[in-house]
């Protein structure tokens, strides 16, 4: 459920950056990630910021930076100064998932639970959700 919910926001945020001949949009957005599971901190709220390409997400202690275009990424802990990189198919999916026919559902984990909603404008953006 966690990561449904998570990749939902991300591909309604990402459907416009699979496509190579179009330039990528620049915006920010909140985040929400449910970890129904766990009792001292079940709710993080966090910043998405898309700019040239490039997706960095804040949650908690936590950032993750993204190539859109070289489809590579990093996870990082500042207060560590620590980071590893983001690589295989599972991680990358979660920032680019892969789309057929402007749906992720095909290739999400469970696509039985997954659907397609609607088109909505928000803040003047066309999205799909």
């Amino acid at each position: 459920m966690l990561r449904a919910t998570f990749i939902t926001l991300l591909a309604v945020s990402a459907i416009g950056c699979t496509k190579k001949d179009t330039p990528l949009p620049d915006f920010t957005g909140d985040v929400r990630m449910v970890a129904p599971f766990v009792t001292d901190q079940p709710i993080t709220n966090g910043k998405l910021y898309m700019s040239k390409g490039r997706l960095r997400v804040e949650l908690g202690t936590m950032v993750d930076l993204f190539s859109v275009r070289r489809q590579k990424g990093w996870r990082m802990f500042p207060e560590e100064k620590q980071y590893i990189p983001i690589t295989g198919q599972k991680q990358v999916s979660t920032y680019l998932p892969s789309m057929t026919n402007g749906s992720p559902c095909p290739s999400a984990e469970r696509p039985s639970e997954c659907k397609m909603v609607g088109k909505e404008e928000i803040e003047g953006r066309s999205s799909t959700k």
